[in-house]
């Protein structure tokens, strides 16, 4: 859908996984200059992004700890913005589709090529 029009106005966009999954949303909310509030989980997320530095974490099913936090950081607009900039600047950086395309032709430049059974 139209993500972009909602999410460049939103200050914090709050994830939910499905199953600890790392979604999309991930990378669009920062794509929108966007405060990112996720599930802390075990699917590589913090091999991407560093926790209180480019996104926040919460813990798994812990509704509470989310608005607890969602609460801290629209009272700490600084912070907020700080954290939201050098999202915004690791998903630029790294993370776009063009970033994707580039990694898959490498992957595909280093395939060893085979040559096929001639079948004379």
């Amino acid at each position: 859908g139209d993500y972009f029009s909602t999410y460049e106005k939103a200050k914090i966009v709050v994830n939910e996984t499905v199953a600890g999954d790392l979604n999309y949303r991930v990378f669009e909310a920062m794509a929108c200059g966007a405060l990112l509030l996720t599930p802390r989980t075990g699917n590589g997320l913090d091999v991407l992004f560093r926790d209180g530095e480019q996104i926040v974490t919460y813990s798994m099913d812990s509704h509470e700890e989310a608005a607890e936090k969602i609460n801290y950081y629209r009272s700490h607009e600084q912070e907020r913005q700080r954290i939201a900039d050098a999202g915004y600047q690791a998903v630029a950086s790294f993370h776009t589709p063009l970033h994707r395309a580039q990694l898959f032709i490498r992957y595909l430049q280093d395939l060893e090529v085979r040559q096929k059974p001639n079948r004379n």
